[in-house]
């Protein structure tokens, strides 16, 4: 839970939207269509989906920008930085 609320995807419609937007991009060499092949399969980490995404799109590159709050905390609860006590969101 993000702030009390339920996030809108949980991880497996999550992965299955993220599966959707793959096939729709143009994978334009083996390396891409390798990088797609493991993001399926489960070989391919989340945190690699962005850099995946980059070299699909190759010269046509789209930058998409997010504005965001956010809270760290440690394990323990305790937090240690907050967008939203500095009234600053992340872009």
């Amino acid at each position: 839970m993000l702030s009390g609320q339920t996030p809108l995807l949980n991880e497996q419609a999550s992965q299955k939207q993220s599966e959707i937007y793959l096939k729709q991009l143009p994978w334009k060499n083996m390396h891409h269509r390798s990088l797609r092949k493991n993001f399926l399969e489960g070989n391919l980490k989340q945190s690699m989906l962005k850099y995946a995404l980059l070299l699909a799109k190759g010269q046509n590159l789209l930058l998409r920008m997010y504005v965001v709050n956010y809270k760290g905390t440690l394990l323990d609860g305790k937090q240690f930085e907050s967008s939203y006590d500095r009234k600053e969101p992340l872009l």
